[in-house]
């Protein structure tokens, strides 16, 4: 029988339902905080847990430390919590991020000794693991956590609970999918382990989230408890807007405010790789500013990032330009200001930036650099919308082309060699089981056939082609990112592994014709010198170059929040806007990227659409000049605009598809399966609802005639 703790223990109650991890993890600190407090007791009971606090609130000790003491109190006296012989692998912390996985081992290094255990590490950067002799607790990925269970599905025999950290940043991405299948998996390897309960418990932080319920359904179980930190202390916000049109404005606002001394050290977020080496080449050529600019990013190579890290947090005055790569809590020493280099994608996002800024004192530090009014007008509705915790959930369900990359995965995992559908479909997470069938499932797998990853023999079952072979040798089946075509570069002189970039066909023909080819990273410019094996050499070099990388599908603006946004700007809730002007119009309907896309359809097939066919804008949609009487008409029955919107959808589902971000494999699904994925995903009937009832406003751009004196 579990043991009856009292639901929110006081913190001399705490102290004693941890006898052995108290002192490792909190004796250092003055006090819990309160999500601290509030986890202990129902995760020593083994009840599946999400907790959720702001960023800075220690939720990966809260969880890490009862875990970790539930684990060692089950051990029986005679063995040694230190001895990796005796003590098998028996928690694993899984990161959404290699960066905060390495920062989660320095993190975790000194309190995990002091409990006498040991840990470790296993992700892309660091692949290195020995199964014979396994720590008490390993920091993984989705990635590598899929490459173990294919791998070395014995080591995870002995796991008794997993922690899925910062969680809001895989739930309803592909990595969020694939996630949930492996803990499915995992139960399926743990069913036979010598310790009870069979079933691994599930544990899981994360950040303020729009549905906290539906997160915890979703990766940890119907019966998930939600411990939410209500009276945590909300830090106060203060913004600086400043106008910066071009990437060379943004880098002179910047400089000014480090050059005058108002923050020693600034940390800039970019929604683009390449801005991020853009603006820190720039910086970095302003007098005074060299070698106090630091790069960061997800194409920079494991030993690149972790020196720029440990760089910015030793250096007492700096300048890190960043992606979205260290919004994590990863240890980068206390920030001044957080600068952003326009707004981010999601409300949340505009959180975890903004609270990177002086999160020792009691005031989070911003200045938001924007490029015109409307995208002053974004981050002053994103900041109204964190002050009230209005965040706008964007959920979409299991994509299907999961089900390839786990089959994939299950086949090599299998002894023999072999893969049936029925394998697939009893692993996959209780949701995507009751949306996809066993025969679905062997659909998929007999397009992976046609497309030679795989061969069907005896009894339905199906073994791997050489094309599946090889990509498993080299681990590129475990990743649910597509991949980029990029190459690694590498430091002529010290043989360092800089990171990747794109190297085109025609700088290669360049460089072989003797003309000078250059690229951007790491903050640096870089002359090419030769290419070798499919690897780029370089040599620094002074000046800039533009960053040679892929560009990424932007992030998904949501319905609920680009309609919010009209309501910030005074628009009514029923009510679309058409601005007119002699050349041109633009409706600005205000129904996020999905939705936009789809309207844009629709007003194409009406004829007053001005752009070729493609997407359609979070926000706005160019139409003829004199397409005001058309859309007075309205749009329509919500009856026949939905059934035109399905069919549309049907018919450009891959398109549709890669708009949702469903990542790679996709093309393993066959084309029925995508499209009713994709009229899954996209609520037709809400949108269609939506312009049936709009009003529209009609409101002129032309200026106003000068009066006559």
């Amino acid at each position: 029988m579990a043991p009856a703790f009292p639901s929110e223990p006081a913190e001399a109650a705490v102290r004693e339902l941890l006898p052995r991890t108290w002192h490792a993890f909190f004796g250092r600190f003055g006090r819990l905080t309160e999500i601290q407090r509030l986890a202990a007791a129902p995760l020593l009971t083994g009840d599946d847990c999400l907790l959720c606090a702001p960023t800075a609130s220690g939720k990966t000790e809260a969880a890490t430390a009862p875990l970790l003491e539930r684990i060692l109190a089950s051990r029986p006296a005679s063995v040694r919590f230190d001895d990796p012989a005796n003590a098998p692998l028996s928690l694993l912390i899984v990161s959404p991020t290699r960066a905060l996985a390495n920062d989660l081992l320095r993190r975790l290094s000194g309190p995990v000794a002091r409990a006498r255990t040991t840990l470790d590490l296993k992700t892309g950067d660091s692949p290195e693991f020995n199964d014979e002799t396994p720590p008490t607790l390993l920091i993984t990925t989705p990635e590598s956590l899929d490459s173990m269970l294919a791998r070395r599905p014995k080591a995870l025999c002995e796991v008794r609970a997993v922690l899925c950290d910062e969680l809001h940043l895989l739930d309803a991405s592909a990595r969020g999918d694939q996630l949930r299948c492996l803990l499915a998996r995992l139960d399926r390897v743990t069913a036979g382990r010598s310790v009870s309960p069979s079933r691994v418990q599930r544990a899981a932080a994360s950040a303020t989230v729009a549905d906290p319920q539906r997160l915890a359904r979703r990766t940890l179980g119907d019966d998930a408890r939600v411990l939410q930190a209500v009276g945590a202390r909300v830090r106060a916000v203060e913004v600086t807007l400043r106008d910066a049109e071009r990437i060379e404005d943004a880098a002179r606002a910047i400089a000014e405010v480090w050059l005058a001394g108002e923050a020693a050290k600034l940390l800039v977020f970019t929604n683009v790789r390449a801005q991020v080496e853009e603006l820190a080449a720039l910086l970095s050529a302003t007098p005074r500013m060299a070698g106090h600019v630091y790069a960061h990013h997800g194409s920079l190579a494991r030993g690149e990032r972790l020196r720029v890290e440990r760089a910015f947090l030793d250096a007492p005055r700096a300048v890190c330009v960043a992606t979205m790569t260290l919004e994590l809590g990863i240890d980068i020493g206390d920030v001044d200001l957080a600068v952003l280099l326009a707004p981010p994608p999601d409300v949340s996002s505009l959180l975890q930036r903004a609270g990177r800024a002086n999160r020792k004192g009691g005031t989070n530090r911003v200045m938001c650099l924007h490029r015109g009014a409307f995208e002053a007008v974004r981050f002053e509705h994103l900041l109204e919308c964190a002050s009230t915790g209005r965040l706008f959930d964007d959920p979409i369900p299991f994509r299907p082309n999961v089900i390839a990359q786990q089959a994939l995965s299950l086949l090599f995992q299998n002894p023999r060699r072999s893969v049936a559908p029925g394998d697939v479909h009893a692993r996959l997470a209780p949701d995507a089981a009751a949306a996809w069938s066993a025969d679905e499932c062997g659909r998929v797998l007999s397009t992976m056939g046609d497309q030679g990853w795989l061969r069907r023999v005896d009894h339905g079952r199906f073994v791997a082609e050489p094309r599946a072979e090889q990509a498993f040798r080299y681990g590129r089946i475990h990743a649910m990112i597509a991949d980029n075509p990029e190459v690694e570069v590498v430091d002529e002189t010290t043989g360092r592994l800089l990171g990747t970039a794109r190297f085109r066909r025609a700088d290669r023909e360049g460089l072989d014709r003797g003309a000078g080819v250059a690229l951007a990273l790491a903050g640096k410019r870089r002359e090419v010198t030769r290419v070798k094996d499919d690897r780029v050499y370089v040599q620094s070099s002074d000046g800039l170059e533009a960053s040679r990388f892929i560009a990424r599908e932007a992030p998904r603006y949501s319905f609920g929040l680009a309609r919010d946004l009209a309501r910030h700007l005074g628009l009514a809730p029923d009510e679309l806007l058409l601005e007119v002007g002699e050349r041109a119009a633009t409706l600005s309907h205000f129904t996020g990227t999905i939705f936009g896309s789809l309207l844009a359809s629709v007003l194409e097939e009406r004829g007053v659409k001005r752009r070729a066919p493609g997407a359609g804008d979070a926000f706005f949609v160019p139409v003829d000049p004199d397409a005001e009487s058309s859309l007075r008409d309205g749009f329509g029955t919500a009856k026949s605009l939905e059934a035109a919107m399905r069919a549309r959808m049907a018919a450009e589902a891959r398109r549709y598809a890669s708009r949702l971000q469903a990542g790679p494999w996709i093309e393993c699904v066959p084309d029925d399966m995508v499209v009713r994925w994709v009229q899954g995903a996209i609520d037709a009937r809400r949108l269609a609802e939506f312009l049936a009832g709009a009003r529209l406003r009609v409101v002129s751009t032309e200026p106003e005639p000068e009066a006559l004196s």
